[in-house]
């Protein structure tokens, strides 16, 4: 079977557990058909505390990130039933942060309704209370970039160049379609770090992240959109068109740090004004 045939049966995997779960118990035969149907198109599932704590074990098992100041914890985790690894998220919010801890789940759940690509890790199901905002995802096997790159206990993956190259490639295909293919208009992430990039087993790489993206509104033009001509310039204002530039520096300042030795100054405004000394003289 191939990855894309692993992947798909996947994912019906997760359909039916999640759909099955605790937090699901009592639907009748139709709710849990609609259920499935919502995960199927992208929504992502609602699901109770008890299912959250079952799957995690209680939050036993910690996923060591690379990034100290992530604004989350990560675990393991197994859907009842059918044991199929999840990714768990949870952000633990105070009254200071609950309206930003919505936001962050508001804009995961648009994420995962408003775009599907290989390189797109999207959100497939969620718990919130006043404390605490959960965000489950598919297990991507190996984890984060950073991780991978700089290794977590001494440990890190052995990248070729040409693995390097290949990673480099699919994630500026998920940033192009995000930017110009998105059908509910062009997507800025907002933090395209390495930390928000996940490795599946065969290195293909999935963004994800998506607390902070932004969803940019086209300009009314005379002009047909699919007009080869045009650019994606000639439908965003100054502001948008500037945000759109944020996220492609981003890519570079990640293309740095995959290319680069593990050497290079971690803080990123240090990494560019590193990078700008560093050039040879004309």
């Amino acid at each position: 079977m191939s990855t894309e045939a692993h992947e798909e049966s996947d994912q019906k995997v997760i359909v039916e557990a999640l759909s099955k779960g605790p937090s699901l118990q009592n639907c009748n035969a139709s709710s849990r058909k609609f259920c499935e149907a919502d995960f199927v198109l992208g929504v992502p599932l609602e699901l109770s505390w008890e299912m959250v704590e079952e799957m995690t074990f209680g939050f036993r098992t910690r996923i060591i990130l690379g990034d100290e100041k992530s604004e989350y914890l990560a675990y393991e985790g197994l859907l009842p039933v059918y044991g199929y690894q999840v990714m768990v998220k949870r952000y633990s919010t105070s009254d200071s942060s609950r309206s930003w801890s919505r936001d962050v789940l508001e804009a995961e759940k648009k994420a995962a309704l408003s775009m599907h690509h290989k390189n797109i890790l999207s959100l497939a199901g969620y718990y919130q209370s006043e404390n605490t905002t959960i965000l489950v995802f598919p297990s991507t096997k190996r984890g984060s970039l950073d991780t991978n790159l700089y290794g977590s206990r001494g440990k890190h993956l052995k990248l070729t160049f040409q693995d390097k190259l290949k990673i480099a490639i699919e994630i500026a295909r998920g940033l192009r379609y995000m930017h110009e293919e998105s059908p509910q208009g062009p997507v800025v992430h907002g933090q395209l770090l390495i930390s928000n990039i996940f490795l599946r087993r065969d290195l293909r790489p999935l963004i994800s992240g998506f607390g902070r993206a932004t969803w940019l509104h086209l300009k009314q033009l005379t002009k047909p959109i699919n007009n080869k001509k045009c650019s994606l310039r000639d439908y965003l204002d100054l502001e948008s068109i500037a945000l759109v530039k944020s996220d492609i520096l981003s890519y570079g300042v990640l293309l740095l740090r995959l290319f680069c030795k593990t050497s290079v100054p971690q803080d990123d405004k240090t990494l560019l004004d590193w990078v700008s000394c560093s050039k040879p003289n004309a």
